[in-house]
């Protein structure tokens, strides 16, 4: 019974393969090995006989008249080869055609059993096509067709997350709109350089979570939180601290973020210290600005100050401002510094600027445009864009035309006077006060602990200092603000003023002690 299915079945195979008809050619193209392949057109029906290319190649002296001949003792092993080839390819084709044929009159397949079907169930891998059922064939192509889908969903992914992988790298950064922001408002270029600062701070704060403790932060403007700015605070107060015993790691930081962020002044060296809340608070200032500008240019809706109660980072906090009485700006005016020339430059500059109010900023761009009929006139940088800006006008006293007079024509960039760094002209100040003896000491509060200090006046001298000493001096003839601050640039209601009204009860509780 068994031998007489075995039988059945094998006639069956061999009467698809045979009695289907089909005829076999040879490309006329040889390759460069110098064969050709053969071809195959398949007789499905009459009105349906497609050609395939079998894949097989063989050297065209062995096939003749449509048939592979095996008895040329040169080529018999190719042509042994060839023909068992050729064969397996006629019983895959016969296998598709028959069990297709099948499951369309079983109403199994309702596709067209053309050359585009046969070819594609060619192309299956795993699966016997000489011998496989309609369902192992259909099973064989729907796991091909959610492989296909498997791979073209992971190379749409890696797609994406190559592109998004580009998209950062050409996304503008934190930084780079830090910048932007200053150029956009015509920041000054001595507060673009504190800009700059912050923004170099901020990368060392980055690279310090990546590098050091590896939490998986990013620092970016579209999800920087109130907990980073919290965490931030303590770098910063403590980073000298937090660099102690990593010094390799945060040298490596510091010179990524030298790369970052070069735009400081020149010859800048990084002293790493711990600082104090002023610092901090300044620098949350001027970050809250770059924020308020990206929401306003539509770059992030990210506020990462939103429902922070008001001083949560704290409160800058300063001591009593030192600057120079009357007697001492006329003693520096006065003392002779023909042996020093370049320090007599300065010291005329400072006094011009103790006459005058203006920061440093705003001086060192003054041209003589800037003086009309004797009054000093300019838009201070640090207010420029503030609604209620006020533009001072300065009448400058006989002094500072004289000085004005004494440089006329002096500085090759037509400058108003020959102006230096900011940096070296503070240097410069303090050894001119000592120098002319000005050391009586001062209390200041140390800018990290917040304890009072007392220093001598020279130790700490600076620009600003001088400008300090305009006001104080105006201060000290009339406590009306109004009128003070349309001189120094002060906006409306600026509570840098509360300061100056706690020197008079300063100079009131030194004369008691006198008593």
């Amino acid at each position: 019974m068994w031998g007489t299915y075995f039988l059945l079945s094998l006639w069956c195979k061999l009467k698809r393969i045979f009695i289907m008809a089909y005829k076999t050619t040879i490309s006329p193209k040889v390759n460069a090995a110098g064969k050709s392949e053969l071809l195959v057109r398949y007789d499905i029906s009459r009105d349906n006989r497609p050609r395939f290319k079998t894949g097989i190649f063989v050297t065209p002296s062995i096939f003749i008249d449509g048939y592979i001949y095996t008895d040329d003792n040169a080529l018999k092993g190719e042509a042994l080869k060839a023909d068992r080839d050729f064969k397996a390819f006629i019983a895959r084709v016969s296998n598709i055609v028959h069990v297709t044929t099948e499951a369309k009159a079983k109403g199994r397949f309702d596709g067209i059993l053309d050359k585009n079907w046969i070819e594609r169930v060619l192309r299956l891998k795993g699966v016997d096509l000489s011998e496989a059922s309609f369902n192992e064939i259909q099973d064989a192509i729907s796991d091909e067709e959610k492989a296909k889908r498997r791979a073209e969903e992971a190379e749409r992914m890696e797609a994406e997350r190559k592109a998004e992988e580009e998209s950062r790298r050409n996304r503008k950064t934190l930084f780079d709109y830090i910048f932007e922001y200053c150029e956009s408002e015509g920041i000054s270029e001595h507060r673009t350089r504190m800009y700059a600062v912050m923004a170099r701070t901020l990368v060392r704060y980055d690279l310090y979570r990546q590098l050091v403790l590896r939490d998986g932060f990013a620092l970016d403007y579209d999800t920087l939180t109130n907990a980073d700015i919290d965490d931030f605070k303590h770098f910063l107060l403590h980073e000298a601290d937090i660099k102690a015993g990593r010094e390799r790691v945060f040298e490596k930081i510091e010179t990524i973020a030298a790369e970052r962020v070069p735009v400081l002044r020149r010859n800048y060296v990084l002293q790493t210290t711990n600082r104090g809340t002023n610092y901090f608070v300044d620098m949350v200032k001027k970050l809250k600005a770059v924020f308020r500008w990206l929401r306003t240019k539509g770059i992030t809706t990210n506020d990462p100050f939103s429902g922070v109660p008001k001083g949560h980072w704290g409160r800058e906090i300063y001591g009593v401002p030192f600057f120079l009485t009357r007697e001492e700006r006329d003693a520096v005016a006065a003392y002779d510094l023909s042996e020093k020339p370049s320090l007599a430059v300065q010291r005329d500059i400072a006094v011009f600027q103790c006459l005058c109010g203006a920061r440093y900023g705003d001086l060192s761009r003054f041209t003589p445009s800037n003086i009309v009929d004797g009054v000093l006139e300019y838009i201070p940088s640090k207010t420029r864009h503030e609604a209620d800006q006020v533009q001072p006008r300065v009448p400058l006293n006989a002094m500072a035309l004289d000085i004005v007079k004494r440089y006329e024509g002096v500085d090759k960039q037509g400058r108003l006077l020959p102006f230096i760094s900011e940096q070296k002209f503070n240097d410069s100040l303090k050894q001119i006060l000592r120098m002319v003896g000005i050391n009586r000491v001062v209390v200041i509060r140390d800018s990290v602990t917040g304890d009072e200090k007392r220093v001598p006046i020279s130790d700490v001298f600076s620009s600003h200092a001088c400008r300090r000493t305009f006001i104080a001096t105006l201060y000290a003839k009339t406590k009306d603000v109004e009128i003070i601050s349309t001189m120094s640039g002060h906006s409306p209601g600026s509570r840098s003023f509360s300061r100056y009204r706690a020197i008079s009860d300063n100079d009131r509780k030194e004369l008691i002690e006198l008593l």
